[in-house]
């Protein structure tokens, strides 16, 4: 019977997160520049990197959010690192940050969110590549 309750509880689980969708009805704000979001560690340091560059004009700020994440279970990252916050009133904005780290997989998670000069605003989310550190 233990089985059957937990074999319901995960396909209930498992359905619910096929289920759930993101719908937005944002405008899309045609950035025709760069996005990077990058993550090196060297020895225990880790180097969280973060970019947004528009070349198109359009773009009055950009708030970008930043932090480090570490791989928990199964789909599951906890926050490590921040989240660290900086805004800029242009079209290029860098972030950088550091942090000491142990063992695991780690990742960085980058929030940008875009204001046209128009008043327009987006939210990009962007991941890093993942670091496995032993």
């Amino acid at each position: 019977m233990k089985k059957r309750v937990l074999a319901f509880l995960l396909a209930t689980v498992f359905v619910l997160t096929l289920v759930m969708s993101v719908s937005a009805e944002g405008v899309q704000c045609d950035l025709s520049g760069t996005k990077n979001c990058t993550l090196t560690v060297k020895g225990t340091t880790a180097h969280c990197h973060s970019s947004l560059t528009d070349s198109s004009g359009t773009i009055k700020s950009v708030k970008v959010e930043q932090s480090l994440e570490k791989f928990a279970f199964l789909w599951f990252w906890n926050t490590e690192g921040g989240p660290w916050t900086r805004t800029v009133y242009s079209g290029v904005a860098q972030f950088d940050n550091y942090k000491v780290v142990s063992s695991g997989t780690y990742r960085v998670k980058s929030v940008f969110t875009v204001t046209t000069k128009d008043g327009r605003s987006e939210t990009i989310t962007m991941y890093s590549n993942e670091v496995k550190v032993a």
